[in-house]
């Protein structure tokens, strides 16, 4: 992670990107977006992550949308005009854009952060204690992920419901997984926030990043360039917004 943002720049970047992402209302803004943030992850090595989350989780989530609000409902949520099939596919295709571009914000400014880094961040911005474990904890529950993923699919197996495990099956069956992932998530993050409480961990992760090595490589450059670019991403799509 050399040359990385300070942690104040990457959290107020991510924050920045946040807001840009939600006001952006037109389909090219929000690509050009996606495009900063795609080079960002390549830059990190990331690409590859994205990738595998953009199969198992966006695409599902987009072909529904596509499906449900492009040629069942044939429009947009709240909208009065008439059906269109053109007004369904547009807000599919931006809801899918901004869900993208968000995952690829925090996949590239929070979720790639090792360990250290992360406290760091976190920390910088005042959460401590408790919060703080509870918030790492469920950061880090991946392993746990695959294996309720995997016993999900092997029960369907078992019941007939799942013909084979190849990738186009294993896709079509996540959404049976992804009801149980952030459930049992939040419950194994309190878990662990109260079996470190008992421990000591949490005073021990409180004091972690008071190590200087922690901090020893943040590069300033790093951090004024991620700013730049969040700032100039929030001001067009505040500009756009106000635009329409």
């Amino acid at each position: 992670m050399a040359h990385s943002p300070p942690p104040f720049h990457r959290g107020l970047a991510v924050l920045l990107a946040v807001y840009g992402a939600v006001l952006a209302n037109t389909v090219l803004l929000l690509g050009a977006g996606f495009l900063v943030v795609l080079g960002i992850l390549w830059a990190q090595g990331g690409l590859r992550t994205f990738a595998k989350f953009g199969l198992t989780v966006l695409l599902p989530v987009g072909v529904g949308l596509v499906i449900i609000w492009g040629f069942i409902r044939q429009g947009a949520p709240g909208s009065t005009s008439e059906a269109s099939v053109a007004v369904g596919l547009l807000f599919a295709t931006t809801t899918t854009m901004r869900l993208a571009l968000l995952a690829g914000v925090f996949l590239a400014a929070v979720f790639a952060l090792p360990p250290e880094r992360m406290v760091h961040l976190l920390k910088t911005f005042g959460i401590h204690g408790r919060t703080l474990a509870i918030i790492v904890s469920t950061l880090n529950l991946w392993p746990d992920f695959r294996r309720h993923v995997e016993q999900v699919f092997a029960g369907r197996c078992a019941r007939g419901l799942m013909p084979d495990r190849r990738l186009a099956t294993r896709v079509r069956q996540l959404p049976y997984a992804i009801r149980t992932l952030f459930i049992s998530a939040l419950g194994q993050g309190l878990d662990r926030a109260d079996s470190w409480e008992s421990s000591g961990l949490i005073e021990r992760l409180d004091n972690f990043s008071h190590s200087g090595s922690v901090s020893e490589d943040y590069s300033q450059l790093a951090g004024v360039f991620w700013l730049t670019l969040a700032i100039a991403w929030a001001v067009t799509s505040t500009l756009f917004f106000l635009g329409t």
